[in-house]
């Protein structure tokens, strides 16, 4: 910035981010800058149109959120700037910026059915530039004027002492803001401050001290409203993400713990985005993501079979017994708030217990379902030096050399499905990556399907049948 000392250059600049091209999927933009923002760092200002919202970056994956307020800090994150502007070419001289040539424009404004006014402010843009930062900047109500802005500043400045473009630096990322759930929030939250402010009635007089602590009280209950509104928007979590339960795990290994608690802590990071009622999604989701848990672990030796087993158990009865949940009202979400403040929780009494019982689910009767395209194979995962290839048989490394041309294609598909099954089967017994249910229910679809079609079958077909079975060893 011209006219500012260059001891306080780094306060007065700042950035512009915008998309690659102004369209109405894409209209949205993020500045930064240091003199509109005091308390945070990490804080933007999020253009939506003629809106403007304070923005926080929270952590390093690009989540954003509106920033924090509270009862003692009730600043506007959210600001309509104006309802209509326009932008009027001036009179002024053009100016040559990083060897552009802009024109100067002012901006004028109407707010709250008010006449249009001068907003005070020129900008010198570059009309004939590919980059269009103004249509992010500027919502205008007509004729529209774009092109790359090089300066903007007072209108009732000199020239020297406006902020001014140093450099275009490309750059490819993505931030993950939702603006209608922000603003809900944010809605939310100012509506029950603005009650607590004009619900307590102050007696300094009498007692400035009481007047504090019926703030602070009220201030507690707010933030806890505030937290249950932004927790409630989003599903149920499995028990294991509270880890109840997990601590009485009677696992062999000393590291299993370790492992178990990293894989948790991922699984459940999924929860935090889904909203309530997506409990079922986040089922399908989960119950096929552990499968890898059997599959894997002991595979590779992060666990013993029986640790992963354990552990499969563990996950699967809570994933099970997820709930479908809906979202809570304003009035409860107050009333557990306040709750929450009036209730003292007393520790309780226990006693450590390592007894373990696993859980065993009930069977349910589905191999007629299984067909060969809904079926893979464990051994797939096996590298070709593998030491369980000892284990299991010869023929499991070369499956598809050894299924006879039979004329009966389905037949073909059949055949080759039992026989990795078999193997898998073998495979079980050294490595917990085996789903063993599904493995023998795989096993009864084939050979349902042999005994139910041999008559169908033509005899060189059957013939062949014959001598495959017979050969898998």
């Amino acid at each position: 910035m011209a006219g500012v000392e260059s001891e306080n250059l780094q306060y007065f600049s700042g950035k512009h981010y915008i998309p690659e091209k102004y369209t109405e999927s894409s209209k949205n933009s993020l500045i930064s800058f240091p003199f509109l923002s005091f308390s945070h760092e990490n804080e933007f200002i999020f253009l939506d149109g003629n809106s403007a919202m304070i923005i926080l970056n929270k952590d390093l994956e690009n989540n954003f959120a509106l920033s924090e307020t509270s009862y003692y800090d009730s600043r506007d994150l959210v600001e309509v700037l104006y309802d209509h502007a326009v932008l009027k070419k001036s009179d002024a001289e053009p100016l040559k910026i990083l060897d552009r040539s802009c024109n100067q424009y002012q901006l004028f404004v109407e707010k709250n059915g008010e006449p249009e006014t001068d907003a005070n402010f020129s900008f010198c843009i570059d009309e004939a530039n590919d980059i269009d930062n103004v249509s992010f900047l500027i919502k205008q109500k007509s004729n529209p004027v774009k092109g790359l802005i090089l300066a903007v500043g007072p209108s009732d400045l000199e020239s020297e002492e406006r902020i001014v473009l140093t450099k275009i630096t490309p750059i490819n990322s993505t931030i993950k803001f939702d603006a209608e759930k922000e603003l809900a929030l944010y809605k939310a939250k100012k509506d029950s401050l603005e009650q607590l402010y004009n619900g307590y009635d102050y007696d300094y007089e009498t007692s400035v001290d009481s007047a504090y602590e019926a703030a602070d009280a009220a201030a507690a209950v707010v933030d806890a409203a505030a937290d249950y509104s932004y927790y409630d928007n989003y599903m149920n979590q499995p028990e294991f993400c509270n880890y109840t339960g997990f601590y009485d795990l009677r696992f062999e290994g000393e590291n299993s713990f370790n492992i178990a608690s990293t894989y948790i802590s991922n699984l459940c990071s999924y929860s935090f985005y889904m909203k309530k009622g997506d409990e079922e999604k986040y089922k399908k989701f989960a119950l096929k993501e552990i499968k890898t848990v059997k599959k894997n672990y002991s595979k590779s030796g992060l666990m013993s079979k029986n640790d992963a087993e354990i552990f499969y158990d563990f996950l699967k009865k809570d994933i099970n017994s997820l709930q479908k949940s809906e979202p809570k009202t304003a009035e409860q979400l107050t009333v557990e708030a306040l709750a929450d403040e009036a209730v003292v929780v007393e520790p309780s009494n226990y006693e450590d217990s390592y007894d373990y019982e696993p859980y065993v689910e009930e069977y349910v009767s589905s191999y007629t379902e299984m067909s060969p395209e809904t079926s893979d194979y464990a051994t797939t995962n096996l590298g070709s030096t593998s030491s369980y290839w000892k284990g299991i048989p010869k023929y499991c490394q070369k499956i598809d050399t050894l299924i006879p041309n039979f004329k009966n294609t389905d037949l073909k598909n059949h055949a080759k499905n039992y026989a990795g099954q078999i193997c898998d089967m073998y495979l079980g017994e050294f490595n917990s990556g085996v789903w063993y249910k599904g493995t023998l229910d795989a096993i009864r679809a084939e050979q349902l399907y042999f005994n139910n079609n041999k008559d169908q079958f033509s005899k060189k077909d059957q013939e062949l049948l014959d001598e495959f079975l017979n050969s898998l060893d």
